[in-house]
C-alpha cells in the first residue's frame, strides 16, 4: 500500500511538473491531452470572438485618471445653448446582456443647464467606430453604421406601447455641479452599445461596466 500511494505521487508530481514546463512552450491542445479531464478553453472560444469589454468602469467621455477627473463641456456659447449631439460607441459583444451608465456632472451653470441622452445599440460590422470623416473610400465612420433606440432596456421606465419617429431621450435638468446619477439597462444582445448625449452648461464625465450573466 505504502509503495502503491509513493509512486501514484511522484506520478502525479511528474504530470504537474510536465504540465508546468509546457505552459512555457506546448500549446493547449497538447496540455489538454496530458491531463486528460482538465478542460482548456482558449479566448476566442470562450468569448465567441466578440470583444468583451471587463466588468470593470470603462471611461466613455471624459477621463478618470487617479483623483484627477477631466469632463467634457457641453454647450454652444459661454451663456448656454444647446449643444450638438454627439455619439460616444463601445463596442461590448452579444455575451453582455446588462450595463450602467454612470453619468456626473463636473460643473454646471445654476440655471438653464441639462444633459440630453439617448441610448443606442448596433449589431453592425465595425459599429464601435467613433471616427466621422475619412480620408480612405473604406474606412468606417458613425454615419454609415445602423444605430436603434434601445430605451426600452432601461430599468424602472414604462416600455413604448406605440413607436414614434423621434427617440426616446433621458433628460437630467438642472443637475448640481459634482452630483452623480445613473442609468442601468438590462436584457441586452447587441455588438455594440451606443450614447448619444447633448447638453447646456454643463461639464460631463460619465463611465459604462457591464455585466454577464
Amino acid at each position: 500500500m505504502k509503495k502503491t500511494i509513493i509512486i501514484s505521487s511522484i506520478a502525479l508530481l511528474l504530470v504537474v511538473g510536465i504540465a508546468s514546463a509546457m505552459t512555457l512552450n506546448g500549446t493547449p491542445t497538447e496540455i489538454k491531452e496530458l491531463v486528460g479531464q482538465v478542460e482548456i478553453v482558449e479566448p476566442e472560444t470562450m468569448f465567441g470572438g466578440q470583444s468583451i469589454i471587463s466588468a470593470y468602469p470603462v471611461d466613455l467621455i471624459g477621463t478618470r485618471v487617479g483623483t484627477t477627473t477631466t469632463s467634457v463641456d457641453f454647450n454652444t456659447t459661454r451663456t448656454g445653448g444647446q449643444s450638438a449631439s454627439t455619439l460616444y460607441p463601445i463596442k461590448v459583444g452579444h455575451l453582455v446582456n446588462g450595463a450602467i451608465y454612470t453619468v456626473e456632472a463636473t460643473l454646471a451653470s445654476t440655471t438653464g443647464n441639462n444633459l440630453t441622452m439617448t441610448f443606442l445599440a448596433s449589431n453592425d460590422n465595425d459599429c464601435d467606430t467613433a471616427s466621422t470623416t475619412t480620408t480612405m473610400a473604406d474606412t468606417i465612420i458613425i454615419s454609415d453604421i445602423n444605430w436603434f433606440d434601445i430605451s426600452d432596456h432601461l430599468t424602472n421606465t414604462v416600455h413604448d406601447t406605440a413607436w414614434t419617429n423621434a427617440s426616446s431621450t433621458l433628460v437630467w435638468t438642472d443637475p448640481v455641479a459634482e452630483t452623480g446619477r445613473e442609468a442601468t439597462l438590462e436584457n441586452l444582445n447587441y455588438e455594440c452599445l451606443g450614447l448619444r448625449i447633448s447638453g447646456s452648461s454643463t461639464s460631463a464625465w460619465v463611465q459604462i461596466i457591464t455585466n454577464q450573466d
